[in-house]
């Protein structure tokens, strides 16, 4: 005699079976498939241990099985009664587990899990830059502290979010040793006055000097913006990148004399066209660098 449970003969008691005893028991219509605790059907309907809030498998496809107590999906998030999970953390869809981000997509939009949304440049939710920040919705429109992982490490750092369209990064010495590759363009700030470098594939070194960046310097002097050509020289920069016109009253934007790697700033030489007002050398402690 068969028992109650035959899954022949009585399906829903055989599933009821499955869920109350804990996932333990399992049905299959036909022989053969793989177990259910996987992930992937056999080659029919099968129960297993699965259900609310599983994790979507490797291929980041959320899992769309009905509910059962609890669980695992499998490698590829195939479903079976009670495979799966209801979602995963979003990812770069914002469906489907893992992604670029930690609990969003990479849109900074909340993911199929309804979780919270944590904006961009959040410890929840770093940038990679604060020009990522920016473009992602995660800026508060004003100059402050952000969170960014450029390389594998996560810490605050100071976006610059006003000046010529925003975006700027900081360059301490944690962001200068994890820089992107590809064209980038340098700032350096003086109060509410700055200097902005040519377009360069040049990257900034705190320890490295001659790095010289001839072409058009665009500043702004607390009235008006200008610009000014640098044709370089012998007078090169002793650390991150620059360009002078030569030594003496000429026209320059270049790091020179003190450096603070720590905060990110400089000494600046500008004799021509003094921009910030200081005279030849601005002070080390207050020339902000940034890139974009």
């Amino acid at each position: 005699m068969r028992s109650l449970v035959d899954g022949a003969r009585f399906p829903i008691l055989a599933i009821f079976c499955a869920v109350a005893c804990g996932g333990k028991l399992r049905y299959q219509t036909q022989p053969g498939g793989s177990d259910p605790d996987g992930g992937n059907p056999g080659m029919s309907v099968q129960v297993g241990r699965g259900g609310v809030g599983g994790n979507a498998g490797a291929s980041g496809v959320t899992g769309t099985g009905s509910v059962g107590a609890g669980g695992d999906a499998g490698t590829d998030a195939s479903t079976g009664f009670g495979n799966g999970g209801m979602s995963g953390n979003a990812g770069v869809s914002g469906t489907g587990s893992g992604g670029v981000r930690r609990d969003s997509g990479s849109d900074g939009s909340a993911g199929a899990d309804g979780r919270p949304r944590h904006a961009v440049g959040t410890l929840w939710n770093p940038g990679f830059s604060c020009q990522d920040i920016l473009l992602h919705g995660g800026s508060r429109g004003n100059n402050g502290t952000y969170w960014i992982d450029p390389g594998g490490s996560v810490f605050e750092v100071l976006c610059e979010m006003t000046i010529d369209g925003g975006g700027w990064t900081n360059l301490i010495a944690a962001v200068a040793s994890a820089l992107p590759a590809g064209e980038k363009r340098y700032l350096y700030v003086y109060n509410d006055r700055w200097y902005e470098s040519p377009l360069t594939v040049l990257d900034w070194d705190w320890t490295v000097g001659g790095r010289q960046l001839t072409g058009t310097y665009d500043y702004f002097d607390g009235s008006a913006v200008g610009s000014f050509t640098c044709s370089g020289s012998t007078e090169t920069p002793l650390f991150g990148v620059g360009c002078s016109n030569g030594a003496g009253g000429t026209l320059k934007c270049l790091p020179y004399y003190a450096a603070d790697p720590a905060g990110g700033q400089c000494e600046i030489c500008q004799d021509q066209p003094d921009a910030f007002g200081t005279g030849p050398c601005a002070p080390a402690d207050s020339v902000k660098v940034y890139y974009r």
